[in-house]
């Protein structure tokens, strides 16, 4: 009977022991999980901060091809003008004696329209989107 006793006082403690330690196993886990899911983390912002920064470097390049076409539209479009404004408006004809004393000639063919040089509005630079602050750590 004693022998019985103690066996169970031993399976009892056994009991705890398991749980014990099916406790322990769990906690081990979760540290386990913890110390993985806090180094993707540190990888993944730091991945992050490097793109940003080679964003914002390709932001900046493409910023500045966007200004040299423009600056190059506009000198194109002055040298075009310049000529256009060098160029003759309308060929010049030797008038009739007949026709310089009427103001307008009644049956005459149609009058060429006059030719206008157009300048170019400025436009008001666009600004590049705001930047996002790279995430602290």
């Amino acid at each position: 009977q004693t022998s019985h006793q103690e066996f169970a006082a031993l399976k009892q403690s056994n009991n705890e022991a398991n749980h014990r330690d099916d406790v322990l196993k769990k906690l081990a886990s979760a540290h386990d999980s913890y110390i993985e899911i806090s180094s993707n983390l540190k990888e993944g912002t730091k991945f992050y901060n490097d793109l940003t920064e080679i964003l914002l470097k390709f932001q900046n390049k493409c910023s500045d091809i966007v200004f040299a076409r423009k600056t190059e539209r506009e000198e194109l479009l002055k040298e075009l003008q310049q000529s256009i404004a060098r160029e003759p408006s309308a060929p010049s004809f030797n008038v009739p004696a007949f026709q310089s004393n009427n103001p307008a000639p009644a049956a005459g063919g149609p009058t060429p329209a006059p030719r206008t040089v157009f300048a170019v509005q400025p436009q008001a630079k666009s600004q590049p989107p705001a930047r996002p602050p790279p995430p602290n750590l």
